[in-house]
Parts: C-alpha cells; sequence; structure tokens
C-alpha cells in the first residue's frame, strides 16, 4: 500500500503546478479535462437532479480520451461532450414532471434565514456522506493499481474541490441551482454567491474526508461548519417559507376573479405602503411582532393628501410630511382600514399555509392607532329635502340632449334612494329588464344576472340581492312613463344608460354621487353639509331604515327589503329557510313609508 502512495503527489501540491510528471497544473488545463499518468481524461459532474433520483450511481461521467497529447484530448473532448449531453437528456427524460412553484409561476426572489442556509448547506453535505458510504467502505479490499486509481482520483477530487476551479465552481453553481428550484426558491445573486461558497466547502469538506478513508483515518474531520455531522445525521425535511411580500400581495389581490374593481383599488395604497416600507423581497417568514409596531406607527405619519401632492414612495412622503406641521394626516379610520387590509394579506397567507400564524393578528396593534369618534350618521331635515327636490339644478336633471335621448339617471337614481333607501350603484346599475310586475305591482328585482343569467354587474354583498316593490308616489311621479320609453328607444341594456362605469372602481354611481355632493354644496346652507361624517347619498337610507322601523317590528323584513344580513353578517341558520316575503307583503310596508313635510306637488304635476 506504501509502495503505491509514493507514486501520487502530495495534496498541497496540486496548487502548485505540475509535480513528478504525472499531473498538470489545473489553472491551465482545458475545461473538463484532467491528466492522469500521462493520459488525458474527460470528467464532467451528472447533474444534481439525476443524482438525487437514482438515474446514475456515480457523481461523474468519466472517459479516458486515449492520448496524451494536448491537442487531440482538446478534438476528443467535444466527442465526449456531445456523448455526456446525450446521455444527460436521455436520463433527464425519465425524470418526473417538475412541479412549477405557484401554480406555474416563479418564485420572486426572497432572502434565506442563517437557519435555512445552513439547513441547506448540511442536506447536501449528509446526502454526499450517504452516497459515498458503500465505496468508502471498498476501500479496505483495494490492492495494487486498483488502490492506486482510486486514491488518484480522490486526490483530483480533493483538489478541485479545494481550490478556486471554475470546473468544480460550475458544477457545484449548477447542483445549488437545481436544489434551489426543486424547493421553489429564488434568491438574491448576493446571497446566492454567499452560499455558493458554503456549498463548496461542503463538497471540498466530504472529498477531503475520502482522502483520508484511504489514509486509514475514518472519522476525520477539517471544517468545523461540518464538525459532527456525517452520514448517521437527520435530515430533516427542508420547508422553506421563501415567499416574498410581493408574492403574496399579487396572489392575494388575485385571489378571486370576481373580486370587485372598487375592492382592488382599496388593496392599493396597503399594498405599496407594505411594499415602500418593507421592500417587497423581504421573506414573509420574517415578519414579527416589531415589524407591525413599525406599521402602525408609520401610517400615522402619511399625510391625507400623499398620492395627491407628492411623487415617489410613501417613506419618502412621509418623511416629507414630517417637517410641515400645518400637513393634515390620514384620518383615523382611513388609518385603521390601511392596516385591515394589512391583516388581511397576511391572514391570507396563513389560509394557503404560506405562513404558519400571522404576528399582527389580535387587538394590540390596531389599539396603537387613534380611534376616530363614532358619531351618528346625519340626516336631511325635511326643509333641506324640499331645498333640494325644489331646485333648479335638481329638475334640470331630467333631461334629454341634443340626438333626443332622456337622461334622466340622476333625476331618478336620487328618488330611488330617497323612497326605497337603495345603494346608489344599485339604482345605477339597473337593467332595463330589472323593472318587473307580479300580481299586479311593480318592482326592482335588483340582482348580479340578467334575465339569461349572465352575470353583468355586481353588488355588494350576497344578501344585497332582493325585491324591492316601487313606492305609490314614486310611481306617480312618472317613471313607468320613462321606463317604457327607454325599452322602446334605448339599445343599452341599462335603464340609466349615460351613468358610465367609473375607469378605476367601476361603479356606476360616482359621477353621480360627486354631482350630488355638489348639488347639497350648492343649494344647502353651509350648516347643512360641513362636518366629516356630513349629510350625504347614505342618509337617505338611513332616514328610510327609521321609517321602516315605524311601521314593523320584523328586523327580518327590514334586513329583506334593504339588503342586509342580520345581526351584522351573524345570520341564523333559518335565516334562509322558505321562500321570504311575498312581494305584497314588502308592496304594503313600502307604501306606509311617509317622507313627511317634503312636497312632490311639483313632480307629480
Amino acid at each position: 500500500m506504501t509502495s503505491g502512495k509514493a507514486r501520487y503527489i502530495k495534496v498541497s501540491d496540486w496548487k502548485m503546478g505540475h509535480k513528478g510528471g504525472t499531473q498538470s497544473d489545473l489553472k491551465g488545463m482545458p475545461q473538463y479535462l484532467y491528466r492522469r499518468k500521462g493520459v488525458f481524461y474527460f470528467k464532467r459532474r451528472y447533474p444534481q437532479q439525476l443524482r438525487d433520483a437514482g438515474l446514475v450511481s456515480k457523481e461523474y461521467f468519466k472517459k479516458s480520451l486515449k492520448t496524451s497529447d494536448l491537442k487531440q484530448a482538446k478534438r476528443k473532448r467535444t466527442l465526449a461532450l456531445v456523448e455526456y449531453d446525450a446521455e444527460v437528456s436521455r436520463l433527464e427524460r425519465r425524470l418526473p414532471h417538475p412541479q412549477e412553484n405557484n401554480e406555474g409561476g416563479a418564485s420572486s426572489e426572497a432572502s434565506l434565514t442563517p437557519a435555512e442556509i445552513l439547513e441547506i448547506v448540511s442536506s447536501r453535505f449528509v446526502k454526499m456522506e450517504r452516497r459515498s458510504l458503500e465505496w468508502r467502505e471498498e476501500i479496505g479490499r483495494l490492492e495494487g493499481m486498483e488502490w492506486r486509481d482510486r486514491r488518484g482520483d480522490a486526490e483530483h477530487d480533493w483538489a478541485i474541490h479545494s481550490s478556486a476551479d471554475p470546473i468544480a465552481e460550475k458544477g457545484s453553481r449548477e447542483a445549488l441551482q437545481s436544489e434551489l428550484r426543486a424547493l421553489g426558491v429564488s434568491i438574491p445573486e448576493d446571497q446566492f454567491r454567499g452560499l455558493l461558497n458554503l456549498y463548496m466547502r461542503a463538497e471540498a469538506e466530504h472529498y477531503w474526508r475520502t482522502l483520508q478513508v484511504f489514509d486509514g483515518k475514518l472519522f476525520a474531520e477539517r471544517d468545523e461548519r461540518f464538525r459532527g455531522v456525517g452520514a448517521d445525521t437527520p435530515i430533516s425535511k427542508i420547508n422553506l417559507q421563501s415567499h416574498s411580500l410581493k408574492e403574496l400581495i399579487d396572489k392575494f389581490v388575485t385571489r378571486d376573479p370576481h373580486l370587485a374593481p372598487a375592492t382592488l383599488a382599496s388593496y392599493s395604497m396597503p399594498s405599496a405602503i407594505l411594499i415602500d416600507l418593507f421592500g417587497e423581497a423581504k421573506r414573509i417568514s420574517e415578519f414579527d411582532y416589531g415589524d407591525g409596531e413599525r406599521l402602525v406607527d408609520f401610517i400615522s405619519t402619511i399625510p391625507r393628501d400623499a398620492k395627491k401632492r407628492y411623487e415617489g414612495n410613501f417613506v419618502e412622503i412621509a418623511t416629507q410630511a414630517e417637517n410641515e406641521s400645518d400637513r393634515s394626516r390620514l384620518s383615523p379610520k382611513r388609518q385603521r382600514d390601511i392596516f385591515l387590509v394589512v391583516k388581511a394579506i397576511l391572514n391570507f397567507g396563513v389560509e394557503i399555509q404560506w405562513l404558519p400564524s400571522n404576528p399582527f393578528q389580535g387587538g394590540t396593534l390596531l389599539n396603537r392607532l387613534p380611534q376616530g369618534k363614532k358619531r351618528k350618521k346625519e340626516r336631511f331635515t325635511h326643509d333641506e329635502l324640499n331645498t333640494l327636490l325644489q331646485s333648479n339644478e335638481f329638475l334640470s336633471a331630467r333631461k334629454t340632449n341634443k340626438q333626443g335621448e332622456r337622461q334622466e339617471g340622476y333625476f331618478w337614481t336620487t328618488l330611488l334612494c330617497l323612497f326605497h333607501g337603495i345603494r346608489a350603484n344599485e339604482g345605477a346599475s339597473l337593467l332595463i329588464e330589472d323593472v318587473k310586475q307580479r300580481d299586479g305591482i311593480w318592482y326592482l328585482d335588483i340582482r348580479e344576472q340578467n334575465d339569461r343569467g349572465e352575470k353583468v354587474k355586481r353588488l355588494k354583498t350576497h344578501s344585497s340581492a332582493r325585491r324591492v316593490p316601487l313606492h305609490k308616489t314614486f310611481l306617480a311621479i312618472g317613471f313607468l312613463e320613462y321606463w317604457e320609453w327607454i325599452e322602446s328607444n334605448s339599445k343599452d341594456p341599462f335603464l340609466f344608460p349615460e351613468m358610465v362605469p367609473n375607469a378605476t372602481t367601476r361603479n356606476r354611481a360616482k359621477a353621480f354621487s360627486q354631482w350630488f355632493g355638489r348639488l347639497k354644496k350648492r343649494v344647502l346652507p353651509s350648516e347643512s353639509w360641513e362636518g366629516v361624517h356630513g349629510k350625504d347619498l347614505h342618509s337617505l337610507r338611513h332616514s328610510i331604515c327609521d321609517e321602516v322601523r315605524k311601521h314593523s317590528t320584523s328586523d327580518e323584513i327590514r334586513y329583506s327589503l334593504l339588503g342586509w344580513i342580520e345581526g351584522s353578517g351573524k345570520k341564523n341558520a333559518g335565516y334562509d329557510y322558505g321562500e321570504g316575503f311575498s312581494i305584497s307583503e314588502l308592496k304594503s310596508l313600502v307604501d306606509k313609508i311617509q317622507i313627511e313635510g317634503v312636497s312632490f306637488d311639483h313632480l307629480t304635476k
């Protein structure tokens, strides 16, 4: 055995160039070539996925080129590469179809934690040690030329993996990339480089230990990083929470293709704040309670007009606003709404098992934000309603354009809100065919589908779908006459075709609500509309609720008429049982509504 060892150079000499005529300088050697005893060999590592799948029993593809001439070796190397590529391609076709991360999309970049880096590298090292167990056990039975050849291979492997050899580095890079793809991880290049260095240290330690086995040192250890780690070390399942913040936000906003545009728009500012404050590459598994404190403290610094008056990200906006003492901040309600959307995003991460828990959950963080005073919604007085309904601005909303088309949407939607308490967008989105008659009673069929079952609009909630009988005074003002005209003359399916969807939210009542706000400010004294919770279209819905309550003690019929869920979202099991209230019962209740002190004579003439 000793005589065999003497024919090979020391491991340290590999970094010093050619020694004894048996090896060449690694730095000057063409890629994938090495020389032993004057003969050139081709050597290239099999891809990691083939080795992990058990499709190859060796780590390297090796082939003697049967020449000692470098020029001939370079030419034969080309043929060997073709042979290698063909074999790898054949084996790769036997691999199971890889599951793409995130339903076919690539994972967003996210940084690994130190513990996860150690887990990946340690797992790699243990697997290499286990694969070499059987081969190392054979070393003690080797003799003569076979022993020398095997030890030569071990020296070569150790040499290239303990030096900055480009061949070894390329192979290690490919193996690491393959493993990260299998884990569904994409990390920044600077961290990848650091992980690659550790990966190569693991490989160097593995080949050094193999070399020590030839010298009878079965349990030798060299690198502190892998001290105590070996083939018998258990491998824990690598379960990286590697999803980035941007990846979670993107999945959250696309989780339901039926989300209303207005809902999607409400996610815009909270998402932008998260990205600007923490960075889109932040790992969601790294969020902790301290991040929640940072977030709520930051939200309170954002000025009210952040989006309109400033350019740049929210961090810059808040920093600039800090120096402007007269700049008002977001309202307490707006601050809390932003935080609740952030909580919803992280709760979604828990729901899809990207997060074990939501560190922002609970009321402690929310209680750090200011709580606005809850005020009762102000109602219009009878005098104010008379002023509004008798104003020229309101009456002019009943008009005909130059093409002879009647455009009365603002006029009738105002009265729909006033007599029936419907939501503004429910009125603005009515179809011509939503006006129906049953048992001689005219009513509105408020729904999302048309008569053919096609979804053509959106309601606030599932319970918003309902039948609303038309008030007798509303009919007396001439609504059916308008409906008959629009049914006969309009090619548009909507009852008020001039009320088009808003470009951002797709809400048909957006412009109408703004028009009503201008109308209110022009014709009413300022004390009627000033204040945070002033009087607006929704005030009419509150007033109708009060009127219905006067004539019925049944919460169920009130919820049915106004389109609410019983008990603020906590309806009992029997709420949906039966067919509900008949149209005649609802009509009787609606006609009892009296808007006392308000004259409609000028509208019914």
